[in-house]
């Protein structure tokens, strides 16, 4: 298709500028063929790259679902763990406030104040690792 001619010292790739238009001086229809078909190609690769492109971004899409769904569910579950073992504790300290009884006060708070420093974060790359294994894990 580089097939170039000069007229009048302006040089063109295979046309001929005239007055009104542009004249397909010589064709190669080998070379038409070949760059339709080099063309196609190109086009084919392209789809293939942008269906994987697609496909990626629906497995990194499912793939923080999924880790949104694990966090979630830990999180309902270690803060209910821990609600619950408050509860317990301030049971305790009311009842020690009312007795007056200083050792009561003292394990309450003590726990109270275990639990509080306790990162609720601490056991979650364990429980992810169970959960992405198939194990059951009680927290």
């Amino acid at each position: 298709m580089e097939n170039l001619i000069q007229k009048g010292g302006t040089k063109t790739s295979g046309r001929v500028l005239t007055g009104g238009g542009i004249f397909v001086r010589s064709l190669n229809p080998l070379a038409v063929v070949q760059e339709y078909f080099t063309f196609k190609k190109v086009e084919e690769e392209q789809r293939t790259e942008r269906e994987q492109i697609i496909a990626q971004r629906d497995i990194a899409v499912r793939t923080i679902e999924a880790e949104r769904d694990t966090i979630l569910e830990y999180f309902k579950l270690r803060f209910a763990e821990r609600r619950d073992a408050l509860c317990g504790f301030f049971e305790v300290l009311h009842r020690g406030v009312q007795e007056k009884s200083d050792k009561a006060m003292d394990i309450a708070l003590t726990g109270i104040l275990g639990i509080i420093k306790d990162s609720p974060l601490k056991d979650f790359e364990a429980f992810r690792n169970s959960r992405a294994s198939g194990e059951i894990l009680e927290i």
